[in-house]
């Protein structure tokens, strides 16, 4: 016990000595972690609310869609739900093919990824060395070229997902999408322009779909000599038929917009406070760790 409580008597004594520099390490680090979130850009967040539209209706009714109501007419198993179903606009709007579509229409990207851009003269930056070797060694660059240095369907898919957020209420049905960025006006616009994106896609992938389907029905109908499936057919003819005038007529197809975009009048920040309480912490530690390792080695060059 002896030998412990003097190494103890002996740490205190060095805290005390050095407490000037235990203090200046506590002051370094908590504004070290301050700095480093003022560096931090600030960003905005806008939102809106949605409500399922025209293309929910029929999932929600409990309607079939043609194909499964086809299926059954032939003797065949079915009872899918119609293909606009909430559910599956949501699962479109995170598929990447969806995304780049998105980005690419508004050119997105080129401000997304600017570092890449050459604004002056209007094309992406040539990639450096460094660049090259990893886009030759990575196999998501193969089969592109080397040389290319606009950002990967990949990369604007991660991109999207830290700017735009998509949540769905189970209890009230109500969605919520939300954008960040650093410009507040920027953040409203591309939600704006995101629904409207929105819409038009649905609306023009259940259109092409009714499209084919009538193809299809009015070949059946007409190939067919049994008067009850005939007019079957022609039911569900008429259906697709309905689907397409509907479409035309629904701006606001897959979702209408309860509340309109709008931003938080402040920025989201870092919680500088707490960074400086945190690096005041860390700055203490080390420095303590640092005089315990000291006064260790001086024990061993004093016992030798």
């Amino acid at each position: 016990m002896q030998p412990e409580a003097f190494y103890l008597s002996d740490i205190f004594t060095a805290l005390k000595q050095y407490r000037l520099k235990i203090i200046l390490h506590i002051l370094l680090g908590g504004l070290a972690l301050f700095l480093a979130g003022t560096l931090v850009e600030n960003k905005y967040i806008a939102r809106t609310s949605l409500m399922p539209g025209e293309a929910s209706q029929n999932s929600q009714n409990g309607s079939f869609s043609t194909t499964s109501k086809l299926s059954k007419l032939i003797g065949g198993g079915g009872g899918t739900t119609s293909s606009g179903s909430v559910q599956e606009t949501l699962a479109i709007i995170q598929s990447r093919d969806f995304i780049v579509e998105f980005s690419k229409a508004h050119q997105l990207e080129k401000i997304w990824f600017s570092d890449l851009w050459d604004n002056d003269k209007k094309q992406w930056k040539n990639s450096t060395t460094w660049q090259k070797i990893k886009k030759t060694l990575s196999r998501k660059y193969q089969g592109a070229e080397i040389g290319d240095n606009s950002p990967k369907a990949d990369e604007i898919e991660k991109r999207f997902k830290k700017i735009f957020s998509v949540n769905m209420d189970d209890e009230t049905g109500l969605i919520y999408i939300t954008s960040k960025w650093t410009n507040p006006d920027l953040a409203t616009r591309w939600l704006d322009d995101l629904v409207k994106f929105i819409n038009t896609y649905v609306r023009n992938r259940v259109e092409e779909r009714a499209q084919r389907n009538v193809h299809y029905l009015s070949t059946v109908s007409s190939d067919t000599q049994n008067l009850k499936l005939k007019n079957n057919l022609t039911a569900l003819l008429l259906e697709e038929q309905r689907k397409i005038m509907l479409t035309s007529a629904q701006p606001q197809y897959a979702f209408l917009t309860i509340s309109s975009a709008n931003t938080d009048n402040y920025p989201t920040s870092p919680p500088l406070v707490l960074l400086f309480i945190l690096g005041c912490l860390l700055g203490g530690f080390f420095a303590i760790v640092k005089v315990t390792i000291n006064i260790d080695n001086s024990s061993k060059r004093f016992a030798e």
